[in-house]
């Protein structure tokens, strides 16, 4: 254990750094170095990229955490395991590659007036593609002997630093356009290299393949599991990512930038999810194997209610900001339309952390295969909504159906539950919420300005967290964050 927290606790500083970084690179450096059309062609490439990801690695990234257990075996590289999940990766490129060349012609046409100027830079996806799926399986493939750290700085850390490094080069005029393009390739190519190093530094770097291990049973269980693994990948890419791709496909490749901006800004909302998901989703496991149900219902309210209220909180003072925030930003008036994406996504996803746990609930129940289907169902309904309202709203309604797709999700997700299991989290607490956050936001928003940017940001920010917070505390609205609050005002009087 005491590796896992060191480990995990390391991962959590480079994690949140990374983030921080990737927020100033979205907000101030990119903006002011590239166009708005070089800005959208740059996310195009690596968000496109990243969607396309469990389409060509075949679900070898799940299969190389399940079955390594099974192959696990130092004398023998462990049967070259990462080989064989190299190979897929190298079959599943070939495969996209080859369908890419069929469709050549055709999708040089279709992204002929979308992409402008950019459209001899298209191809340069599918290495870039390649590269992403490499390091991917090479991450993954680390987390079974306990090291996640490393890997997270060069996928992670280092590409936050890297690609805005590469942008300031362009910057300078000491390269062109098109070898910034070739630079990402570069990059992501470096990490691989990296990777394999550090496999070959910890002596686990084996890729022959022992094909004497590999009975008919076994291949059997690895394909089917590795099926179930690709439509789940490429369903949550689908149900989660396709925005951007929609924006490029249907718009134009200037709008992706647009679009990405307030993406990054609405994305901080969600970030608590993230670690409460990973605390909450053993216990809820384990309480499922018990047949703990009252334990269930109890974690499914406070996950409701906390994360509802932590993502209000921070919708509130992201929207009582926003303006200065979109001041901060070089060029800002070709950027500016992006403020509204920011509240649709934002509402999003308040609906989304206001439903708690209720995915871990279903996929940890003997219901589990569900999940799995609500997750298909809300990809193909966030392509058809993406379709529908595009043509009518442009830009807007990419946002418009993100929040139209994660609504029902979740609605049908929280019916599930209740139909099932007879729990819901909603209380007259939520209600109480929403009436709190509107008085939070009134006062701050009609504070005067000072002319400064920052201040003004760091004052409306905290005078909605002051009224906020302390009237959440003031009505009880959730005992545990009252505990918690007593838990750290009594810390704080042992420190003086």
């Amino acid at each position: 254990m005491g590796v896992i927290f060191r480990q995990s606790f390391k991962q959590s500083i480079v994690s949140y750094l990374a983030v921080a970084i990737g927020m100033v690179n979205m907000l101030y450096v990119y903006p002011l170095i590239f166009t708005k059309p070089e800005f959208g062609f740059v996310q195009f490439l690596l968000l496109t990229a990243s969607m396309l990801l469990p389409f060509v690695l075949l679900g070898a990234v799940p299969l190389a955490v399940k079955f390594f257990p099974q192959f696990k075996d130092s004398p023998s590289g462990h049967h070259g395991f990462l080989g064989i999940l190299l190979a897929l990766v190298v079959i599943g490129f070939g495969l996209f590659a080859a369908s890419c060349f069929l469709f050549k012609d055709f999708l040089m046409r279709y992204y002929a007036d979308k992409m402008g100027d950019f459209l001899p830079y298209l191809p340069y996806l599918l290495p870039l593609l390649l590269m992403m799926c490499l390091w991917s399986i090479l991450s993954v493939y680390s987390s079974n002997f306990q090291r996640i750290v490393v890997p997270s700085i060069f996928n992670n850390l280092f590409i936050k630093i890297a690609v805005p490094a590469l942008a300031l080069i362009y910057y300078f005029q000491f390269i062109q356009f098109s070898q910034v393009a070739t630079g990402l390739i570069i990059i992501h190519a470096a990490v691989v290299v990296f990777l394999m190093l550090y496999f070959h530094f910890l002596g686990q770097f084996h890729l022959r393949i022992d094909f004497g291990f590999l009975n008919k049973k076994l291949k059997k269980q690895m394909a089917v599991f590795a099926g179930f693994s690709l439509l789940s990948g490429a369903g949550t890419k689908l149900a989660t990512q396709i925005d951007t791709f929609m924006v490029a496909s249907f718009i134009d490749v200037g709008q992706v930038a647009v679009y990405a901006i307030a993406v990054a800004i609405s994305g901080a909302i969600e970030i608590p999810k993230r670690s409460i998901s990973g605390i909450v989703a053993p216990i809820i496991s384990a309480a499922w194997k018990e047949n703990n149900l009252a334990e269930i219902k109890k974690l499914y309210h406070k996950t409701a209610l906390s994360q509802f209220i932590i993502s209000l909180l921070l919708l509130t003072g992201v929207w009582v900001c926003i303006d200065n925030l979109f001041a901060l930003i070089p060029h800002s008036a070709d950027y500016i339309e992006g403020k509204y994406i920011v509240l649709i996504l934002g509402m999003a996803k308040v609906i989304d952390m206001g439903t708690g746990s209720v995915g871990n609930i279903i996929k940890y129940s003997r219901f589990y295969k569900f999940d799995f289907y609500f997750l298909l169902a809300l990809a193909l309904f966030n392509v058809i909504t993406n379709y529908l309202l595009i043509p009518p709203f442009q830009i807007f309604g990419v946002a418009y159906a993100t929040l139209a797709s994660l609504s029902l999700w979740n609605f049908v997700k929280c019916w599930f539950v209740w139909k099932k299991f007879g729990m819901h989290p909603f209380t007259w607490q939520f209600i109480a919420s929403l009436l709190i956050a509107f008085l939070a936001y009134l006062p701050a928003a009609y504070l005067p300005t000072t002319g400064n940017v920052f201040f003004d940001i760091v004052f409306k920010a905290l005078t909605v967290t002051l009224i906020y917070g302390g009237l959440t505390l003031a009505f009880r609205v959730s005992p545990d964050l009252n505990l918690l609050a007593a838990r750290l005002l009594e810390r704080g009087k042992q420190l003086f």
